[in-house]
């Protein structure tokens, strides 16, 4: 749940932010500041916007599965959200 630890509703910012490019890295932050978090953990955290972020790749199956999964919660929130707009 930690990868998402970002603190803030990215629903309100504008259309064009940089969340998608940011919000690994100020989730890291966030986290490392209120956790101890192995290196599994940490990687885990930074890396599950990739391939958005082409630089931190998943070094470990645990975080090619959150970055999967992440991915596949991401399309199912979008086309619902979709569906709610009409």
């Amino acid at each position: 749940l930690l990868h998402d630890y970002f603190l803030y509703d990215w629903h309100k910012l504008p259309k064009f932010s940089f969340h998608g490019l940011t919000h690994a890295k100020t989730a890291l932050g966030n986290a490392i500041s209120d956790y101890d978090l192995s290196e599994t953990e940490r990687n885990i955290i930074s890396s599950h916007m990739f391939p958005l972020n082409l630089f931190s790749p998943p070094k470990c199956k645990e975080a090619w599965i959150v970055t999967w999964q992440d991915k596949i919660c991401a399309i199912k929130e979008t086309f619902k959200r979709k569906d709610h707009e009409r």
